[in-house]
């Protein structure tokens, strides 16, 4: 019997904050969500525009990212940062890990 190799898919949140953008105009939410962020809450905060992407369902969380990425793009605008609170978790984690480390 053969084996069946199955990928597993999970669901990530992470957020995008976009550049480009003024003002969240129905134009640009509609286009936005069109482009696949139907999964996601699309604000503005001091005046920088964000994605909060809540349930984005991949094989990882950067190919979540790459994906939601190619998504802002294809409505025609563009993620200058992404935040994770894991990957922010595994930051902190790493530079307690360097600390520890710079004391032995």
């Amino acid at each position: 019997m053969a084996k069946v190799s199955r990928k597993v898919i999970d669901a990530y949140q992470f957020t995008l904050i976009l550049t480009g953008i003024k003002d969240l105009t129905p134009d640009v939410t509609d286009a936005l969500y069109e482009a696949g962020f139907d999964d996601a809450l699309i604000g503005m905060a001091a005046g920088v525009p964000y994605i909060d992407v809540n349930h984005r369902q991949a094989e990882s969380l950067e190919k979540a990212v790459r994906e939601a990425i190619r998504d802002v793009e294809k409505a025609g605008f563009y993620v200058v940062r992404v935040e994770s609170e894991t990957a922010n978790a595994i930051t902190r984690i790493n530079a307690d890990l360097l600390t520890l480390s710079s004391h032995s």
